[in-house]
């Protein structure tokens, strides 16, 4: 895919593309957001930039019967590796609800991250990371970020950071 790199506001600097392989499965009794474990890293060409991130790839799961019928899907950020990782939108990115029991579905989410929610200097990275939560009707069951039973193990996610111009 070619990226034509312009100028002024939404000009594309650089894009960073991770592939992770999906061999394993991400779950956890997540009431709170819950890491993936996934982190992609970009060294900002700019300072005071905006950020387009997309992960792709992963197979969610739910199962009405086992109380796991929705899951929330957030967005994480640490600069430079230090103070931990913050939520880069003041609440989940996305989340879903499915009333029947056992399903995968491909996951996909896209977040845009404007230059206020991560403060870095020049020449720090970023490193992003999606986290994950059970949905607002869930109890105390196992919520799956990525399962690995009816969807099988192998597949890869990847995870596609675009730093763009204020």
């Amino acid at each position: 895919m070619a990226i034509i790199y312009g100028s002024g506001v939404g000009q594309v600097y650089q894009t960073v593309v991770n592939t992770t392989n999906l061999n394993y499965g991400i779950a956890a009794n997540a009431s709170s957001p819950t890491s993936s474990g996934i982190t992609t890293r970009i060294t900002p060409k700019q300072t005071g930039s905006d950020f387009i991130i997309t992960f792709a790839g992963f197979s969610s799961h739910n199962n009405a019967s086992a109380t796991n019928a929705g899951i929330k899907l957030y967005c994480y950020a640490q600069v430079n590796g230090s103070g931990g990782f913050s939520n880069v939108l003041s609440n989940f990115a996305v989340s879903h609800h499915i009333t029947v029991s056992w399903v995968d579905f491909p996951g996909e989410f896209t977040v845009y991250v404007p230059n206020g929610a991560v403060s870095y200097s020049a020449g720090q990275y970023i490193d992003f990371r999606p986290y994950y939560s059970q949905g607002d009707t869930n109890s105390t069951s196992t919520n799956y970020f990525h399962h690995t039973g009816g969807s099988g193990n192998g597949s890869q996610m990847q995870t596609i950071i675009q730093e763009v111009a204020s």
